[in-house]
């Protein structure tokens, strides 16, 4: 390995034409002087790609390089290929659409030196519709035992992550190859990590775009999301996980897969008949791993709900809230009567969970949504034990109007930890 690089910033590139430029320049004038960047072509079938792939290899000799796919082998296979090529001693991951703040190397690399971290986390922007939404890494997570990291696991996104190269080698836990979902792999690099630190500062934007893999083939995508847990079996790694981590490991992704259930559900964009495909296929691959009483406790009742068509009220506190469950047989208002609040609202009254709803729009007051009358927050704050903020990106700006620290405040997307 070429010890003049700090850190490889690996790129797979398909069908991006459009935002590569931007993704690769914030890679390139990174403030950390030794940097890389490995873009990685896998068989696009736009020629544009490969054209501006090689341009930046002109213009940046030594600093860029262009790597060429035979064959097409989705993220993942790209993500390797560009792993088995750094010459850095640390990696990180940028999809093609996004792009990165010119600090996030330099900072990242420092808190990984100093504190000789496997994996170091960062916090992250969602860019939407105008909007901005700031999410960091817990705090809990740098000191928290292997077994107990996945509860303080905000986003098992690869982007997230500056990652000590000879880790990933030494450990064979590269990428699985043939899906469009290749985060699965952070949940073994949680628990393999000897150390894991985090900065709290935004530094990776992830950018809105409805042609990415993971938003405009929803069903296709949502369906492979569990076949990276089927390869855990054959990996070295997990043969040296004791019993206990590795039922603690399975809990943890059947959990997470649950929850983006009820996301799909909220967000109609899956149909029921589809739905019940998916979690068929996930079951089948959550049988093979190695199952604690709770997990299958679990299996046993998403089967049964998912059946039934069913998301019942039982089965949303124990995705939803997990211990804090509780707080739903409290006095609930939705703060926000857009799209999103007419969802929720839709999907509380589903499951028999009672509700009111404001806005912080006096023109909406008087509509009815659900049977509910929209009404000013100043006649239900007395009647309220927790709020749902559903407009995007609106957490604090709501947080200012209720001004009481005896209402429990909680994000839509905080909900599932998206």
């Amino acid at each position: 390995m070429d010890t003049q690089v700090k850190v490889s910033i690996i790129i797979p590139v398909y069908n991006g034409a459009e935002f590569l430029r931007r993704s690769f320049d914030s890679a390139l004038y990174q403030t950390l002087p030794e940097v890389e960047v490995i873009a990685v072509n896998d068989c696009s079938p736009d020629p544009r790609d490969a054209e501006i792939m090689c341009q930046y290899e002109k213009l940046y000799p030594g600093k860029f390089r262009a790597l060429f796919h035979d064959t097409n082998m989705r993220q993942g296979g790209a993500r390797n290929t560009g792993i088995k090529s750094a010459g850095g001693e640390y990696f990180l991951c940028v999809d093609q659409d996004d792009y990165i703040d010119l600090l996030m190397c330099e900072k990242m690399y420092n808190k990984a030196k100093a504190d000789n971290a496997d994996l170091v986390l960062c916090g992250y922007g969602i860019h939407y519709n105008g909007k901005v939404k700031h999410k960091v890494p817990n705090v809990e997570v740098e000191n928290a035992k292997a077994p107990d990291r996945y509860k303080h696991l905000d986003c098992n996104a690869v982007w997230t992550l500056l990652v000590k190269t000879r880790f990933i080698i030494n450990n064979e836990l590269y990428f699985p190859y043939g899906t469009t979902s290749d985060d699965a792999i952070t949940f073994l690099w949680y628990l393999a990590a000897e150390k894991i630190a985090r900065v709290g500062e935004t530094f990776y934007h992830w950018c809105y775009n409805p042609a990415s893999a993971s938003i405009a083939s929803d069903y296709k995508h949502f369906l492979s999301h569990s076949e990276p847990f089927e390869t855990f079996l054959n990996y070295p790694f997990w043969s040296k996980v004791s019993e206990n981590d590795r039922k603690n490991l399975s809990y943890a992704v059947i959990k997470f897969f649950s929850k983006l259930f009820i996301f799909y559900v909220w967000n109609r964009q899956i149909e029921q008949a589809k739905l019940l495909d998916i979690w068929d296929h996930n079951k089948r691959v959550f049988k093979k791993l190695d199952l604690s009483k709770e997990s299958e406790t679990l299996i046993s009742l998403i089967s049964d709900k998912i059946t039934s068509q069913d998301l019942s009220k039982e089965l949303f506190q124990l995705l939803v809230f997990d211990d804090a469950g509780k707080r739903l047989n409290n006095r609930v208002t939705i703060f926000g009567c857009g799209v999103r609040g007419k969802r929720l609202a839709e999907y509380l009254e589903s499951i028999k969970v009672p509700f009111e709803i404001t806005d912080s729009d006096p023109e909406q007051y008087g509509m009815t949504i659900c049977n509910k009358i929209v009404k000013p927050w100043n006649e239900l704050k007395e009647s309220t034990d927790l709020v749902i903020v559903s407009p995007f990106a609106a957490l604090e700006d709501i947080k200012k109007i209720i001004h009481t620290s005896n209402i429990d405040v909680i994000d839509f997307d905080d909900l599932l930890g998206i």
